[in-house]
Order: C-alpha cells, then structure tokens, then sequence
C-alpha cells in the first residue's frame, strides 16, 4: 500500500485465513506471483481483492484487507482462491459486489515469440473476456480480441471496459447485449482506471523492434502518452505525452488532486507528473 498523505509504503502482514470466497478444491500458498489486481466493496460492506496469480501454478487469489484503525496497520487475510483452466493465460481481474467476476486471457500460456509478433502485427484475435459465475469460467460472447489485456467494470450501467494491448484500442463493451459500444484507437493500452466521468489510459508510442536493450536497462525511458477520455462519447478529453525520461513503459495512470501517479511494467517504483 502506498500511503498517499505521506508516500510512505505500508507492507500489509498477510493472513492466511478460511476459504470463503473460493474453489473448495483450491489450497493456500504462501508465495504468489501477482499480476493484475481489482480492489471492491462487497454488499456485506468488506473490501475484497482479487489478484491474478502465476506462481506457483495459475490462480486467482482473494484475499480481505482490513484495517486497524488504532495503530494504522493493515492486513490481507486470504479468503480463498480459483484454479484457472490450462487453456488460460490471465491479465486482469474485474470484481463485482456479490463476489463474481471479469478476467482476461491473453493468448496461450505456450505462446512463442514468433506468434507473439504476427499476433502484435496482424491484430490477430488471441484472446476473450471471462466470467467467473461462482461455479466455472464463461467466455463473452463477442469479446474476442488481440491481446486483451487491462479491464474495469462500472457495474452501475454493467459496462466493461477492456484494453486490446496487441490490437491497438480500448472498448466499451455492454455486457447485457454483449456487444462492443465503441471504440477507441491508442497504441498498445494497458491497464483502465474510471474517474468520474474520465478513462485514464497509457500507451506505448514505439514498435518493438525500437527497444533495442532497453529492457535490461534499470529504467526504460521509451516514448510514452497518459491518454483521458470522456467516459460516456470516448472522445479525448487530455493527452501528457512524454520520451527520454526517468520513467517508462507505464502500465496504469491514476489522477490524484492535481497529479498522475503511474505504474510500470519496467521499474522498480512509480511514477509521478503534475499535469499542466
């Protein structure tokens, strides 16, 4: 957790405790390899959050954050897990308040390279939304993509809004006709974060093969844009583009006050502007 008051990093002490929001037939670990994360207010007023996980094997963790107010210190209790079918690669995860939700599979977790980059360059479909109903994973009709990646829900008007990385473009998808709304093009897109009547997006403005050895780099300082737009027309409300900086390969953009705070998929801390 990052304590916005101060930037103070607080480590929550995980607790391991009963599956309640799980598959009975999953079992606890106690290291994890985590990806995508979704944080939600339950109906019974608790606060879950759902983690994609790729180690040691492919599961979805929940677990319960709890705070103790008196001495401002916070827990994550482990209430259960999903086991993810083989055919299966997840990105992100997308709760509801009853307890169910949205993922992505991205393509085969036996993907090469190779078709890694004809994926990337022909926007070929490789991947669909999931929904897990507290029983199995059922794929959405109609939200096949290249390379499905960041998703948020507005459960309010039962939106979901889905990143198609290797495809070039964001949607709004109704998951009550399952149709895509509309769409918007952006180089590479991540990770979705609704504010108010704004979606905050990243993308990467280069090719892979511009890269060269950035990747073993400690920072990655490759062309990159925060993109915000309109919630309701997808038309652009504002784009930060930025290259050559301390800061790259941004995953996620989250407005606070009057600043961005950034993720990376390449960095060993985020990233901060004030924008103009």
């Amino acid at each position: 957790l990052l304590r916005l008051s101060d930037n103070k990093i607080i480590t929550p002490k995980i607790i391991l405790g009963k599956n309640i929001w799980g598959e009975d037939s999953c079992k606890q670990n106690d290291i994890f390899g985590p990806h995508g994360i979704d944080l939600v207010q339950r109906e019974d007023g608790s606060y879950q959050l759902g983690v994609i996980n790729h180690y040691p094997g492919e599961t979805i963790e929940m677990f319960e954050l709890v705070q103790k107010s008196e001495h401002d210190t916070w827990s994550f209790v482990w209430r259960g897990c999903i086991e993810v079918p083989e055919k299966y690669y997840l990105n992100d995860i997308a709760l509801k308040k009853d307890g169910t939700f949205y993922v992505s599979h991205m393509y085969s977790r036996d993907i090469t390279m190779t078709k890694w980059l004809i994926t990337a360059l022909l926007k070929k479909d490789s991947g669909v939304i999931l929904e897990w109903n507290k029983d199995s994973f059922i794929e959405i009709p109609n939200s096949e993509g290249s390379g499905p990646n960041g998703i948020t829900l507005n459960e309010s008007t039962n939106n979901l809004f889905i990143s198609y990385n290797q495809g070039d473009r964001v949607v709004k998808f109704d998951l009550s006709d399952n149709k895509k709304l509309q769409t918007f093009k952006i180089e590479s897109p991540d990770n979705i974060y609704i504010n108010k009547d704004s979606v905050w997006l990243t993308s990467l403005d280069f090719q892979p093969n511009d890269a060269g050895d950035c990747i073993e780099r400690p920072a990655c300082s490759l062309p990159f844009s925060i993109y915000e737009i309109d919630r309701e027309t997808f038309v652009l409300k504002n784009k930060n583009s930025f290259n050559k900086t301390v800061f790259g390969l941004p995953t996620i953009a989250l407005p606070i006050e009057n600043g961005i705070i950034m993720g990376s998929f390449h960095s060993d801390r985020l990233g901060y502007f004030t924008q103009k």
